[in-house]
């Protein structure tokens, strides 16, 4: 196999664009995003998940003073120069015990991420990306399951790719910060 997407016979093509990276300032700014998350739980909505996703929330201007450089950052590594990404919306989720949320995309168009703000490794799973095609090997779905994920951990992904998270089966619950970017 060859490391470059571009030379010798074997050639990586339609690969699915994600970003990976941890938070800069992480402590400062995981309080800031905790006090927008105290000031907006009331509109969280149980359903399979807590979530605020149906509610008027509106904090996401809020969170691009925060994450400003952190979505640079993006930015920069995805190659976008001088287009600048924005956070078009926001929500969070609380994952209670039993809570789960399953295979959904956030539709058409620019990136997604998800910030983990409560998550312990020990009793929690991240969550898991579908791949939009199945394996040429055996036909079975593929799936990335990122590793390392701590607190702080942001991950972008396109908006229109399948993921789920998994059962939380802790008492700890599990709480995420997710956008869609463009």
């Amino acid at each position: 196999m060859y490391d470059d997407d571009y030379s010798g016979p074997y050639l990586k093509k339609f690969a699915i664009p994600f970003w990976r990276g941890e938070i800069n300032d992480w402590d400062s700014k995981k309080e800031q995003l905790w006090q927008i998350f105290d000031k907006f739980k009331k509109n969280l909505v149980e359903g399979d998940q807590l979530s605020d996703y149906d509610s008027n929330r509106q904090y996401h201007f809020l969170l691009e003073g925060i994450l400003m450089d952190d979505l640079i950052r993006v930015k920069k590594d995805f190659g976008y120069g001088d287009k600048q990404l924005r956070i078009n919306s926001a929500w969070f989720q609380q994952y209670e015990k039993k809570h789960t949320h399953y295979v959904h995309n956030h539709g058409f168009g620019g990136f997604s991420s998800v910030l983990y703000l409560k998550f312990d490794p020990e009793h929690h799973q991240p969550t898991v990306f579908v791949a939009p095609y199945v394996s040429n090997m055996d036909g079975n779905v593929l799936e990335y399951i990122p590793e390392g994920v701590t607190e702080g951990t942001l991950i972008v992904f396109p908006t229109s790719l399948a993921h789920y998270v998994p059962v939380n089966r802790s008492e700890e619950s599990r709480v995420i910060l997710s956008m869609n970017i463009n």
